[in-house]
């Protein structure tokens, strides 16, 4: 069992011992995110991209008020049993980014800011939380673009090493039904 933000399709699973097991086929509450209308750094305000890269967030505990609807239990209200969680139980958390400092590069507009271009038109928008110096906001930068392509060399090698596999898994097999094929198949791979 495992916590869902979607209606899972159970349509074909038995439960076996229960008559008239039903899944549910809708959510009476939706996960969602609010965003204030109006975030600023000083008296610029930030897009919503920029808004949108705003990390930092804590948990919110709801009012008790709130437990009339479930119980709350660690700052998240669930409905059934927290400790035997049944399908089509709720878990809700709340969630809030606090006002802070936070750092910027990006071009002025009126009174915004959008993504500052640079002279071989590559657009800079960065965002972080707490004060960093300009040289700490390109070494963040960096890191992630480090560790990014990293991960995109490591998928890419995986890609490669099992196309070339599917590639030559049918001649293989061709090779050791077909006599003459297998002798120069074997003094292909010794090259």
């Amino acid at each position: 069992r495992e916590w869902s933000n979607s209606v899972e399709k159970t349509a074909d699973f038995q439960v076996e011992g229960q008559v008239g097991h039903e899944n549910p086929t809708t959510w009476l509450y939706e996960g969602d995110a609010w965003s204030a209308n109006a975030v600023s750094v000083g008296a610029f305000l930030l897009s919503d991209s920029q808004i949108g890269q705003l990390s930092g967030a804590v948990s919110l505990t709801p009012d008790a008020d709130m437990s009339a609807h479930g119980t709350l239990l660690n700052g998240q209200l669930y409905t059934g049993d927290p400790g035997n969680p049944l399908v089509g139980d709720y878990r809700i958390k709340w969630s809030v980014i606090h006002p802070g400092p936070v750092s910027l590069v990006a071009s002025q507009s009126g009174s915004s800011f959008e993504p500052y271009t640079t002279s071989n038109d590559r657009q800079i928008s960065l965002l972080e939380m707490g004060v960093l110096s300009e040289t700490e906001m390109f070494e963040v930068a960096q890191q992630r673009n480090n560790t990014m392509t990293w991960i995109l060399r490591i998928i890419s090698f995986v890609c490669i090493f099992l196309g070339i596999n599917l590639v030559v898994g049918p001649l293989r097999v061709l090779a050791d039904r077909v006599p003459i094929l297998g002798g120069i198949f074997q003094a292909g791979m010794l090259v």
